[in-house]
């Protein structure tokens, strides 16, 4: 049985159609292999010091080859934090170390330098043998352990603890050395002390000052944290859907800022969409976002996911001054004072039958003027209010 969603309807829009997913899902085990030992895609690194060589990240410093600081392979998929971490490690001479929730250092001398939480790789190993790795990160505290063997526990309390940040391989300055990296796996886990939003940010589309999918993002997720402070944390992936095959395993939410239609990114994405929102991920949408294609193509998705969307041939998109005076007892509208504001608002929309599940929290007639003249079949009756649709319930939870 379907629980109810929520739908908002500003000027969201999303699609998504029935084809397979095109990002591989993480194993069993919850584990998602985040370096393919092929390619160096998704990871980013000095060439002068980094390649890929029998199937591992290999770094090296010779002699005649020496960095000044301290350089690393950089994971530019997504930030870590709360995680489970896996892989196997190799050094031939020296050490090195593994840098997690950690951040670019400002002034470096270029942008392979990092700093942040530091394991080190030089205790209880096997020197030029392979070594396995373990390290688990839960909000305050981190765990290492090293072929089995517990090696540091830290919980860190101060007024300049990290809790999300880079991943990084770390190969040292100094005596010549090589360190090499592989079967590298990851896997998030649940917050217990904050809910997590994750932002998608389609990729640029118009203008400068139109449909900026990333600083819209942002700018919602820093009003987010200045009410919420530490009982959210914010995660933002742009340009696309992610490329962090881990991205909603411990996700609260997803906010997807996009271009919608037939360009959707999330079209090849919902049964991993599905999966997540079938175990408590709620999913909002803005402006474009909400638009999709009917029926399989992605609209059938949505009606169960937030309960509406933009139809092309159905709905429409005026400009107007839309007023709001009313408000239902929600928390959505929790605030809520009345107002009247000029933008473009989805008209005419794709609900479920009846409305099931539906809470419309801002709704408003356009005036006739607004509509334009048989731009689109099927979207001229006024008895179809906009709506501003948000509602939360228990289980499938959903806003467009």
């Amino acid at each position: 049985m379907k629980t109810p969603s929520a739908i908002i309807l500003l000027t969201l829009a999303a699609a998504l159609p029935a084809q397979a997913d095109q990002q591989k899902s993480p194993s069993d085990d919850g584990f998602a292999a985040i370096f393919d030992g092929e390619s160096l895609k998704n990871w980013s690194g000095d060439p002068k010091f980094w390649k890929i060589e029998d199937g591992a990240l290999t770094g090296q410093t010779t002699a005649e080859n020496q960095t000044k600081d301290n350089t690393s392979m950089i994971w530019e998929a997504g930030e870590l934090d709360d995680f489970e971490l896996k892989l196997q490690f190799r050094i031939d001479n020296g050490n090195s170390s593994i840098q997690i929730r950690s951040f670019r250092l400002p002034e470096a001398v270029d942008t392979w330098r990092v700093g942040g939480y530091q394991a080190e790789l030089n205790k209880a190993i096997k020197k030029g043998d392979w070594n396995e790795f373990h390290i688990i990160a839960k909000g305050d505290t981190i765990k290492q352990s090293i072929n089995g063997v517990p090696m540091a526990e830290l919980t860190d309390n101060g007024p300049d603890k990290r809790r999300t940040g880079l991943f990084a391989l770390q190969l040292h300055a100094g005596s010549p050395m090589k360190v090499q990296f592989k079967d590298i796996r990851l896997k998030r886990t649940k917050l217990d002390d904050a809910k997590k939003i994750c932002f998608f940010a389609g990729r640029r589309s118009h203008g400068y000052g139109t449909h900026e999918h990333h600083a819209g993002n942002t700018l919602l997720g820093k009003r987010l944290r200045a009410h919420y402070g530490e009982q959210v944390i914010i995660v933002y992936y742009k340009d696309g859907w992610p490329n962090d095959p881990t991205a909603m395993q411990n996700a609260d939410a997803i906010i997807m800022f996009c271009d919608g239609g037939g360009a959707h990114f999330v079209k090849m994405h919902q049964r991993q969409v599905n999966y997540f929102q079938d175990r408590g991920m709620g999913i909002g949408c803005i402006h474009y976002g909400v638009e999709v294609q009917k029926g399989k193509a992605g609209g059938d998705s949505f009606l169960d996911w937030i309960g509406g969307y933009f139809e092309a041939g159905w709905s429409v998109n005026p400009h107007w001054n839309a007023e709001f005076t009313e408000f239902p007892d929600h928390p959505v509208a929790a605030g809520l004072k009345p107002f009247n504001i000029l933008d473009e608002w989805y008209y005419h929309m794709r609900f479920r039958p009846e409305m099931k599940g539906i809470t419309p929290i801002l709704t408003a007639l356009p005036g006739a003027d607004s509509l334009p003249t048989q731009r689109q079949s099927g979207c001229q009756s006024r008895s179809d209010r906009t709506q501003r649709k948000a509602a939360r319930h228990v289980g499938r939870r959903g806003r467009g």
